[in-house]
């Protein structure tokens, strides 16, 4: 589609390593990336990815967005992914995600739970790809040309099974053909890492 890529180079994009954290709602808040990332070098786990901030019909405040992202003090990079279905919102969100310092910004078209679809968020989008392409460019055009856009997809609406490759915006005078840009997700059972008291009740 003009104006959007799905780019195979990943020369561009802020990763270290081969392996990614993925964004798990109401897991990989900030507390919980840092014990992973504390175990785990930036040489194998190249990136991580903040739970879905959800974007209604106004822009999250620049805090909220800090507060997701919480503390650098890693190399690896961590993305913001938001969620949403308002175009100006969004693209105001994203651009305030670039300013908290998001070295790449996500976007949510795979969650499949039920509240989510029923208020118009995450999967339920993928119904109407015009809309999906609407969104993503409306978001790679509120952010810097530097900075990433991905989108993360299922390979259905409802399916149970997530898209493996995120894809990633480009601007339109980039490149023209869509592609696939490759992308493992490391898999962590958080029953199995004991949080310090300091990250219990966040």
């Amino acid at each position: 589609a003009s104006g959007l890529e799905l780019h195979s180079d990943r020369s561009t994009l802020p990763f270290t390593g081969p392996w990614l954290l993925a964004p798990m709602e109401g897991v990989t808040d900030a507390c919980f990336r840092d014990l992973v990332l504390e175990r785990n070098s930036a040489d194998q786990l190249g990136g991580a990815f903040t739970e879905f901030a959800r974007v209604v019909d106004h822009p999250l405040p620049t805090r909220i967005l800090r507060r997701h992202l919480g503390e650098r003090r890693f190399r690896t990079p961590v993305g913001l992914q938001l969620m949403g279905n308002d175009l100006g919102a969004l693209a105001a969100t994203a651009a305030r995600a670039v300013e908290a310092g998001a070295p790449i910004v996500d976007l949510n078209f795979g969650c499949p739970a039920r509240t989510v679809n029923r208020s118009d968020g995450g999967s339920v989008i993928l119904r109407e790809p015009q809309r999906v392409h609407a969104i993503a460019a409306a978001v790679r055009a509120a952010v810097p040309a530097q900075v990433p856009v991905t989108a993360r997809a299922r390979l259905r609406c409802r399916s149970n099974r997530a898209s493996s490759s995120p894809a990633r915006a480009t601007p339109p005078s980039a490149r023209s053909s869509p592609e696939a840009t490759a992308g493992r997700a490391l898999s962590v059972a958080p029953s199995r890492i004991n949080r310090p008291a300091r990250c219990q009740g966040r």
